[in-house]
């Protein structure tokens, strides 16, 4: 876009389903997906399913639910989460829920969280295993080049029964 900055802002509503499921601006990003100058704020809600979800992944992210191979370029992102889960392996980010096979943050600044008591909820009803993270909720074989992280406060607010786990 000629190095102009864009602004988004998104807010993603869902209710927590079986299978593998990604959430954010993008679902998936995928090989040779390069997001460049982009300033995100997102809001991201689920709400638990009101019975058990069979084989639930769940991969959330304020930019991206799943990167594969994908490169950011001078993004900066503010994410709020609300999330709620019965039985479901959860990725939770503020840039993305998983990342994977060669990812790269070639220049991301002011990630932020402000740590004010709405910022970060996430809470499991049972069974469940959490990954969250302020950049990713997991990562492998990804690299970071430059990265701005802005914290005011550190409340996260996670929350689990005694049948889940938190990572």
């Amino acid at each position: 876009n000629n190095g102009v900055v864009s602004s988004l802002f998104a807010t993603i509503t869902t209710t927590e389903q079986g299978g593998t499921q990604s959430y954010g601006l993008f679902k998936y990003l995928g090989p040779n997906a390069i997001i460049r100058n982009l300033n995100v704020v997102t809001t991201v809600g689920m709400t638990a399913a009101s019975g058990s979800v069979s084989n639930g992944v769940q991969y959330v992210g304020g930019l991206a639910g799943y990167m594969n191979n994908s490169l950011l370029v001078n993004v900066t992102a503010e994410t709020k989460m609300g999330i709620s889960v019965n039985n479901s392996v959860l990725h939770v980010g503020g840039i993305a829920g998983m990342t994977t096979a060669g990812t790269g943050f070639e220049s991301v600044g002011n990630v932020k969280y402000n740590g004010d008591s709405t910022s970060w909820t996430i809470q499991s009803k049972s069974g469940s295993q959490i990954n969250a993270g302020l950049i990713a909720g997991s990562a492998t074989n990804t690299y970071v080049n430059s990265l701005n992280i802005n914290v005011t406060d550190s409340v996260v607010d996670l929350k689990a029964d005694g049948n889940s786990t938190l990572t």
